[in-house]
């Protein structure tokens, strides 16, 4: 027989309503008595967590058993055979993911446990007058059922004094899934390939675990997930159409069953009946691959999709997936390149909101990619790796560039992109290749991003700002970075180059830049530091390490204004520095000479600290 609670549990749990502990306690009573006359027939009680892992390895239950409990330190907790989250216990094959925990302090707590809202409002609204004793909140927050704390204040807490009401757990009920039905099936298909007894009694125990789950889900999950989904709840077809417009849904609870209904037209139209002996799991229907997905029909009530480890929203305007009824599916929460069926298409996704877009660790190939959009209200979007081993092997476009980032008009728009924590690699030869070729792109940011494979990592063009930090170069036949037009900010510190055929950085130009700020980098195997063919004002190349430098350190077609302080420099050839205004103090200087020519402004050039064979001129400050 089914699991029948007296009383019901909506009768229990109420918005606003404190609940008494003796209440919940015989409500958990319950559950203890039909767990001992019925679920253990096809339900497995394990001592702790490590005994179910190697007892479901060496013996795996037979198909029809789906649930297992495991005593997991103070936690009693039921998990089901498909469920991947929350806390798996595998990461292959069945999961058995976690589909209740009981913890025993949340029964010690004397006399009232919990208060339940509706929404965050209430919440915020209600929390300051219930009595110091409640010390769990229950409310429904933009499709989730957030379980609150009074001690904790971290993530989200409601208030900024006193309790503060942090988040202890969340539990998304935002869709419905068929996932369970599918299992049900599975389950049921076992059963009928037993022909002894024991293959009846589990068929038994079965229909009771399945009717006890239609119970459960007719009582809360309907419940919660028709409020979060802000659904009116109906006790008839009537009171449903009287209460809706035309073409709203509603929940109708009515005589021991629930389905949601469309209003259409006044007419009730069933969308989804919640079925007793039907388990309910609010899991994101599955798919393996994407062509499954893409030739499927799903149902309107379901809001999302697992594909390929991958989840999926309901989205009218979604790029990333569309399956055979015509639905659009965004990627819910941070949006991978995975999830869409080509990089460009995610950037495009990405690149018109802002936030963002994770490259999975492995190779991901692609043909040369186009950053063009802003995102939305200004907000940066940021290309970012999800480990070391995230790579994005690109085959170059005619141009030559593997990434280019913003606009060829002038009109084009400013566009604010940050690269970090992965590998931009050349999927062919080098020759002629860049990385990454911003032009107009206002601002951009590059962190941590190994360039290999291109003759130019970087390249710019009539861009305002620059940021290169942390970043690696290995091998490259061209310049690390190079500006094709004036540079107002570039920031390069703490990169790591080598083997490069030409220079750290050059400035092509004969336009002036400024603010060039060259900080604690380490350049080996090159052709020289820097090379400008126009002036720089407010030059700093402060801290680096240069090592085995087969040209002139600095080539300065024109003047150079600011400072050459506190570098490690070892040469490979005699260096002669021209038009240079500023001081060159504090470096150490190793195996050659440095010497100046009549076009230098040398305003200090003292504290220099020089190995056997090697000389840099001495100019006190004073003398200038």
């Amino acid at each position: 027989m089914a699991l029948q609670f007296n009383p019901l549990l909506t009768a229990v749990f109420q918005n606003g309503v404190p609940v008494s502990k003796n209440e919940v306690s015989q409500l958990f009573g319950q559950v203890r008595d039909w767990l001992e006359t019925a679920l253990y027939r096809n339900t497995r009680v394990y001592a702790s967590r490590d005994d179910a892992v190697t007892a479901i390895v060496n013996e795996p239950p037979a198909p029809a058993v789906v649930r297992v409990i495991t005593i997991e330190n103070d936690a009693l907790v039921v998990r089901g055979r498909n469920h991947p989250s929350p806390d798996p216990l595998f990461s292959t094959g069945d999961p058995w993911g976690e589909l209740l925990r009981l913890d025993k302090s949340d029964l010690s707590q004397p006399q009232r446990l919990a208060t339940f809202y509706f929404n965050r409002a209430d919440a915020v609204a209600g929390l300051p007058a219930v009595p110091a004793d409640v010390y769990r909140v229950l409310s429904i927050e933009g499709g989730v059922l957030t379980i609150r704390a009074r001690e904790l204040t971290t993530d989200d807490p409601l208030f900024s004094t006193g309790a503060r009401w942090g988040v202890q757990q969340r539990i998304n009920v935002a869709a419905l899934s068929t996932a369970i039905a599918a299992e049900a099936q599975a389950r049921q298909s076992a059963l009928q390939d037993e022909e002894s007894a024991r293959s009846a009694a589990i068929a038994e125990a079965s229909d009771l675990l399945r009717a006890a789950d239609a119970e459960l889900s007719l009582r809360i999950d309907a419940l919660s997930i028709s409020a979060s989904l802000g659904l009116y709840v109906a006790s008839s077809v009537q009171d449903g159409l009287d209460n809706t417009e035309d073409g709203d849904v509603f929940l109708l609870i009515d005589a021991g069953s629930a389905a949601f209904t469309r209003n259409l037209s006044g007419q009730a139209v069933e969308l989804y009946r919640f079925v007793s002996g039907r388990a309910i799991d609010l899991r994101p229907l599955p798919f393996a691959t994407r062509v499954d997905a893409e030739g499927a029909s799903i149902p309107v009530e379901v809001g999302q999709i697992v594909v390929g480890g991958l989840e999926y929203r309901r989205d009218p305007e979604g790029m990333a997936l569309q399956t055979q009824d015509g639905a659009r599916w965004s990627p819910r929460g941070t949006p991978t390149t995975a999830h869409f069926a080509t990089v460009q298409e995610a950037i495009d996704w990405v690149g018109g909101r802002g936030g963002d877009l994770l490259v999975p660790p492995g190779i991901t190939s692609s043909p040369a990619l186009n950053l063009t959009k802003l995102g939305a209200g200004g907000r940066r979007v940021i290309l970012r790796g999800v480990s070391e081993e995230s790579c994005l092997m690109i085959t170059p476009g005619t141009d030559g560039n593997l990434i280019y980032a913003g606009s060829s008009t002038v009109s084009g728009g400013a566009l604010g992109w940050t690269f970090r924590d992965m590998t931009i690699e050349c999927g062919v030869g080098a020759a002629g290749t860049t990385g990454v070729f911003l032009e107009r792109a206002n601002t951009a940011e590059f962190k941590n991003v190994r360039f290999v494979g291109v003759a130019d990592a970087i390249a710019a063009a009539n861009t305002f700002s620059v940021l290169v930090e942390s970043c690696w170069g290995l091998n490259l036949e061209g310049d690390f970075f190079r500006a094709d037009t004036q540079i107002y900010h570039l920031k390069m510190r703490d990169n790591k180059v080598f083997g490069i055929g030409g220079y750290l950085a050059q400035f092509k130009s004969t336009v002036p830049s400024r603010n060039v700020v060259i900080e604690g980098n380490d350049t080996e195997v090159c052709g020289g530091a820097v090379k400008s063919a126009g002036k720089i004002s407010a030059f700093r190349y402060v801290g680096n390490y240069l090592e085995q430098a087969s040209g002139q350190i600095f080539d300065f077609a024109q003047r150079v204004r600011g400072s050459i302080v506190a570098n490690d420099l070892q040469l490979s050839v005699p260096n002669h520095i021209e038009n240079f205004s500023g001081r060159i103090d504090e470096n150490t200087l190793y195996e050659q000479v440095i010497s100046y020519a009549d076009t230098c402004e040398i305003r200090s050039s003292e504290d220099n600290e020089v190995g056997p064979g090697s000389s840099i001129p001495r100019v006190p400050s004073a003398a200038v």
